[in-house]
């Protein structure tokens, strides 16, 4: 239920804040309003961190979506890397991936939108999360500097123990940090 109230909440975003006829915030908005987030004591407060999956609903809105999700409060953007076997995820998660790479979305395209959201946001930070699998298909080195490049400032590898991080060490070295 909960995945299903993230992803309408997602769309309300799309309709009010992203098309033409949207919404702006009201002034009133402040960041980290969700209860149950992360305290974060530099803040003050709990922090907002909004998951969406980079491309789903439409690839061409990802980047407006971001915006609207840090207009609209999030302090931090965990953006979902399609992939075909999302086994660690729940049914709304896998769907929203297989529309994605049904449309198409891949990491070039994602690293594209990170590096567009870039030229009106450089404070948010921006965490990739995803599976081992297509960074390995991509190679780790060349994802390491072009994800830095972009302007991301994490990753989430659901799949990789922490006893197997020594995989993808070419991430830490280009200034990635590693979450797990």
């Amino acid at each position: 239920a909960t995945g299903i109230a993230i992803y309408f909440t997602i769309w309300w975003v799309v309709i009010f804040a992203v098309l033409p006829w949207g919404v702006r915030p009201p002034e009133h908005v402040e960041k980290g309003h969700a209860s149950g987030a992360p305290a974060n004591p530099q803040l003050g407060r709990k922090a907002l961190i909004p998951f969406i999956t980079a491309g789903d609903p439409l690839p061409n809105a990802s980047v407006a979506i971001m915006h609207a999700l840090v207009d609209y409060g999030a302090d931090l953007i965990e953006l979902g890397v399609p992939y075909s076997d999302p086994v660690a995820d729940g049914p709304t998660i896998q769907h929203s991936s297989e529309r994605a790479i049904a449309r198409g979305v891949g990491i070039e395209q994602i690293l594209g939108w990170v590096r567009e959201f870039r030229e009106r946001d450089v404070d948010t930070p921006i965490v990739l999360m995803g599976y081992l699998n297509p960074l390995e298909i991509y190679g780790y080195g060349r994802f390491a500097s072009e994800a830095r490049d972009a302007g991301v400032d994490g990753v989430l590898l659901v799949d990789l123990p922490v006893e197997e991080s020594a995989t993808i060490a070419d991430l830490r070295e280009a200034g990635l940090r590693q979450i797990f």
